[in-house]
């Protein structure tokens, strides 16, 4: 596990207990039944289906986000499109709408892209989120790089007197090491760049 200096250790255990399983983000309540990956099957990108699917799946993240920007709930017919629209990925390829999701988090762009009719770039950015899913090198180097973004944030913070800036930097470092009891083999990958975490890594 993971182990922080003993004034963050107390909060670390306390968000590992909160921390679930499954994507995170803007569909992060939604949980397909799990399918079985077979040989890391890619997506394509000369389906009608599929890019009517992304398309699809891009307007109901565009409601979410509107409505998430309002502070105000999923509407039930929301929720029905938003789990139709998993549906309708998962058909094509397992795991297709969780890949998609990571992506339209790390990029919220490919979302307008691809309501207008623009999927190349979701397709694009989806095989990249397959393969870091499925490559637990790929996941330590996202880790890792995310990871001292945030430690130069904090800095930063600190220098210029912002503490309660900090103290948030700190509590998403937090959770992120928190949720790497459920990424085995992240944290096994990890254990050899712990001199670039700054962590003290012990088994």
């Amino acid at each position: 596990e993971i182990r922080f200096p003993e004034r963050t250790r107390q909060m670390v255990e306390k968000v590992r207990d909160m921390v679930r399983d499954g994507a995170r983000g803007m569909f992060a309540g939604f949980r397909p039944k799990p399918a079985v990956e077979r040989d890391g099957a890619a997506i394509g990108t000369d389906r009608p289906d599929q890019a009517k699917a992304i398309r699809d799946y891009a307007r109901v993240a565009a409601d979410v986000r509107r409505m998430q920007a309002r502070d105000l709930p999923v509407l039930p017919h929301q929720d029905t499109a938003v789990r139709r629209a998993i549906a309708a990925l998962d058909a094509i390829r397992p795991y297709a709408a969780r890949d998609l999701a990571s992506a339209m988090q790390r990029e919220p762009g490919l979302i307008d892209q691809a309501v207008s009719g623009h999927t190349d770039g979701a397709v694009r950015a989806m095989a990249e989120e397959q393969r870091v899913r499925l490559d637990p090198e790929a996941r330590a180097d996202r880790f890792v790089a995310g990871w001292q973004a945030m430690q130069r944030q904090r800095a930063g913070l600190e220098r210029s007197g912002d503490s309660a800036g900090a103290e948030r930097v700190q509590a998403r470092m937090e959770t992120e090491a928190a949720g790497l009891a459920r990424d085995p083999q992240l944290e096994s990958a990890l254990r050899r760049r712990a001199s670039e975490l700054e962590l003290d890594m012990q088994r």
